[in-house]
């Protein structure tokens, strides 16, 4: 049980961070994104989801900074 709670808790985890760099006008630091992140979530962990994601390709790394990717799926349907 404890272990799905885990799991359950770093999907969130995933959703609020992404959220934060969706609704961002420009990219982010793991500095900036903790201190937007209303839970006390240390930078190592914020790193990791955002690698996590970065792998994903959700998310992009450049220059020290986090930025939201849109998904190519969705740009290709509104291409067609």
């Amino acid at each position: 049980m404890r272990a799905l709670d885990t799991k359950d808790n770093y999907a969130i985890e995933k959703g609020v961070i992404v959220e934060l760099l969706e609704r961002s006008s420009r990219a982010l630091s793991v500095y900036e994104i903790r201190s937007q992140y209303k839970r006390n979530l240390p930078d190592y962990l914020i790193s990791r989801i955002l690698r996590t994601l970065s792998i994903e390709g959700s998310v992009s790394y450049r220059k020290g900074k986090w930025s939201f990717v849109a998904s190519k799926s969705s740009s290709n349907k509104s291409s067609a």
